[in-house]
């Protein structure tokens, strides 16, 4: 017998079914929700019988379409059978009479699971053709397969959770169910075993081949296998999803199969509100973990020390080539700074440390060429992102070529003044004169002014004396130039220089210029200005301050005796 016949047989039991509907009685409660739900059914009826009679006189293609429409209605009805037996339930729990809507389910209950039964086997003979042929397809077709299956899968998935649904409904109303249930319960075992099978198959094809896709990056037909079987695990999780839910709904244990799609996956969320599968996680992570140290720990523990050694033998390689670059520096005859010998033999260290540790990681079979070019991109992206950390390090570039300063310098740059202490490609450090640590960014170094005091051997002191308008002019110059002689830190050449400068509001104003050795200069400073104050009081020159005339006048009784340079004029400071 046909398929075709088959299901026609079926199909009439179940319209003779579906005619089977007695007038409803007036005194029904639910009556009316009763009418309602026949009358779905019967325009479901009407719809299969119509689609049953064009089937007997289509073939290929075309029968296949109407086969998979009149299947679909057949699960869609399904949604309005459980209605009816949701009415049954009520209605009885009322204390009503629901014998007429009981007939009516029992009538159509024996085709329903033979149908379902045939449309499984169908399906499941098409899936294998369908399967068979993307084994042999090439790459062009076998995605086009691939949807196939995957539009395959998600209906035979429908016809076991119908099967589930239809096994539901009849436990309701209190029918016996159980063969049904039993043979239910074995054929979504085996399709849950099956497509387990098939997952664990595909995950080790994608492994396999996605390492050989890495070794060799021009081996395109292990990229396209590994992008095939990435394709199978996503159908045959989507698949294997749906039959759990199937399975946990009729109460059967789907820890192996949801423990199965997290590691397929990777997605922890998964497991996490199923205390079981996080347990068999848990207990799967530990074996593996075990099984691997069992089998790798002597290697592993080889390659450590391997690598600590290739690691140690080039941390000493690079203090060596440092060492050997601070006394190139040093013996070249063009002048370089200690910060850029510091800094060029710490980039040589560093360097040839860095390409110690990618040799070492050689030893555990990690392919340099994917990791330098990982690096570069990295690179490009930190870059982008680090524009002002960039900057600084350009800054730090000139800052060493160009030498405005060294360690040890006395400097005014980027708004802070104080000694260098230290210098790296993006920071000078400063430490001021009160002691505080200071780091500033190169750049904002570079980009302004930079005052080196300690450039140059000599510097020029520079003071201003002012003495009162009333006192000897000569007198007081001769007194500030004996001064500045008399210093044992003043330099004979150039002469020191002492002349009036200027006629300021409150005095006359001399200049003291004498010059000294750069590392005297504060100590000359603070000693010419101490010892001309207590020279100018001995010699009686008097060093003036701003004064002002304060004059007070009063209104009232006699205070025209009072005025300008009168009684109550006086003077304060």
């Amino acid at each position: 017998m046909t398929w075709k016949i088959l299901v026609t047989a079926m199909l009439l039991i179940a319209g003779g079914a579906f005619a089977t509907n007695p007038a409803a009685q007036p005194n029904d409660a639910f009556t009316a929700e009763a009418d309602s739900a026949l009358a779905k059914l019967d325009r479901a009826r009407a719809e299969i019988r119509g689609l049953t009679s064009r089937l007997n006189s289509l073939a290929g293609e075309d029968s296949l379409v109407i086969f998979r429409r009149r299947a679909s209605i057949l699960i869609a009805a399904l949604d309005d059978v459980k209605h009816m037996a949701d009415i049954v339930v009520r209605q009885e729990q009322a204390g009503g009479d629901a014998s007429r809507l009981r007939a009516y389910l029992a009538d159509i209950q024996a085709p329903i699971p033979a149908a379902l039964d045939f449309m499984r086997t169908d399906l499941t003979k098409q899936l294998g053709v369908v399967e068979n042929g993307a084994r042999r397809a090439p790459a062009a077709e076998l995605r086009v397969l691939e949807t196939d299956i995957a539009d395959l899968n998600a209906e035979l998935d429908g016809i076991y959770g119908a099967k589930a649904k239809y096994i539901a409904i009849y436990e309701q109303v209190g029918d016996d169910v159980a063969a049904e249930r039993s043979k239910l319960v074995r054929h979504i075992s085996e399709r849950a075993e099956l497509l387990s099978g098939k997952l664990r198959l595909a995950m080790e094809n994608r492994q396999k081949y996605s390492k050989r896709a890495m070794q060799k990056t021009a081996d395109t037909r292990s990229q396209e296998a590994a992008t095939a079987a990435q394709n199978a695990i996503d159908n045959y999780v989507a698949s294997l999803e749906r039959i759990s839910t199937t399975m946990s709904g009729l109460g059967l244990d789907v820890t192996e199969y949801r423990t199965l799609l997290v590691e397929a996956t990777g997605e922890l969320f998964r497991g996490l509100g199923d205390r079981k599968v996080a347990l068999s996680l848990l207990e799967r992570g530990l074996v593996r973990l075990r099984d691997w140290l069992m089998g790798e720990a002597p290697g592993l523990v080889l390659k450590l020390i391997i690598f600590a050694i290739i690691v140690f033998a080039f941390r000493i390689l690079g203090r060596l080539a440092r060492k050997a670059v601070v006394r190139s520096l040093d013996k070249s005859p063009v002048q370089t700074s200690q910060l850029m010998r510091s800094m060029v033999s710490k980039v040589v260290k560093n360097l040839i440390l860095l390409f110690g540790i990618l040799v070492a990681l050689s030893q555990f079979g990690v392919s340099l060429s994917p990791l330098l070019a990982g690096l570069g991109v990295a690179g490009f992206i930190v870059g982008f992102a680090l524009q002002d950390t960039l900057a600084n390090f350009a800054s730090g570039v000139m800052i060493l070529f160009y030498k405005p300063f060294d360690e040890g310098d006395a400097v005014e740059a980027g708004g802070v003044t104080g000694v260098v202490s230290h210098m790296s490609l993006v920071s000078t450090t400063i430490l001021t004169f009160d002691n505080q640590t200071i780091i500033v960014p190169n750049s904002k170094i570079w980009g302004d002014v930079i005052k080196n005091i300690n450039t140059q051997d000599r510097r020029r002191v520079d003071l201003k004396f002012g003495i009162s308008y009333s006192d000897d002019i000569p007198r007081a110059e001769a007194v500030l130039m004996e001064i500045v002689k008399a210093h044992p830190n003043v330099l004979e050449t150039p002469e020191p220089v002492v002349r009036l400068h200027e006629l300021g509001d409150s005095s006359v104003n001399f200049v003291v210029r004498p010059w000294v050795v750069t590392t005297d200069y504060w100590e000359v400073y603070w000693d010419l200005t101490r010892t001309v104050k207590m020279r100018f009081d001995k010699e009686g020159i008097s060093i003036p301050f701003p004064q002002r005339d304060v004059h007070l006048y009063t209104e009232g009784p006699g205070a025209g005796a009072a005025g300008p340079g009168g009684a109550d004029a006086g003077r304060g400071a």
